[in-house]
């Protein structure tokens, strides 16, 4: 059954693909937890404790509202796309595709506005400006199309390269803007941050395609 699913026509086929996508996605994985590690420890020491937990809530506010945002999206995608992947359904995978991006892309971007303009809520962020909540919510329509379109991916059984986009490129283009800048100014501020993590944000969706 398994094997029909995934549409691989033998045992050793099946073995084969499964040893190459899980080892693919865990050298992925280590690298992502290495590369954020770095990242971590140069955040902390540029902006300081205050800025950086700063910092470390906008994100996780949105990461948190992207999820909310793609209402599953990702799941359903990349299911229904190996079901008819298996089914040589090629024009309702497509279909489905599209109608699933049509949905998720105008939602996010409205929920970034919602949180940009209902963010004073959270008494933590009332220390940073409201252009750069603008930044950091921006970045929630990008990982939303990333997360979807690794889903994707993952439904056309691209295991490996649906990872590297989160895992691998976003981390080291968002690292390396932080070393460049620490490299050649007094060092990073808030601002440059959140646009930093927009920007690889914005570049590993635009990669995912």
């Amino acid at each position: 059954m398994m094997k029909d699913w995934l549409n691989i026509p033998s045992k050793g086929g099946l073995q084969k693909y499964l040893v190459k996508a899980s080892s693919g996605s865990f050298i992925a994985i280590g690298i992502s937890i290495v590369l954020t590690f770095i990242t971590s420890i140069v955040l902390a020491r540029y902006l300081g404790p205050e800025k950086y937990g700063i910092y470390a809530f906008i994100i996780s506010l949105v990461v948190l509202f992207s999820h909310i945002a793609s209402l599953g999206y990702d799941n359903l995608i990349s299911r229904e796309m190996a079901k008819y992947r298996s089914l040589d359904q090629k024009g309702k995978s497509n279909a489905l595709f599209r109608f699933g991006l049509s949905k998720i892309l105008p939602l996010s971007v409205i929920v970034a506005l919602l949180l940009v303009f209902s963010s004073s809520v959270f008494p933590i962020l009332n220390s940073i400006s409201i252009s750069d909540k603008t930044i950091a919510f921006a970045a929630i329509p990008f990982i939303v199309v990333m997360l979807y379109l690794s889903a994707g991916l993952q439904g056309n059984q691209h295991i490996i390269s649906s990872v590297f986009p989160e895992r691998i490129i976003r981390p080291v283009i968002f690292l390396g803007l932080l070393l460049i800048l620490c490299l050649n100014s007094n060092g990073l501020n808030i601002t440059n941050v959140l646009l930093y993590s927009t920007l690889a944000y914005l570049v590993a969706s635009i990669i995912s395609f």
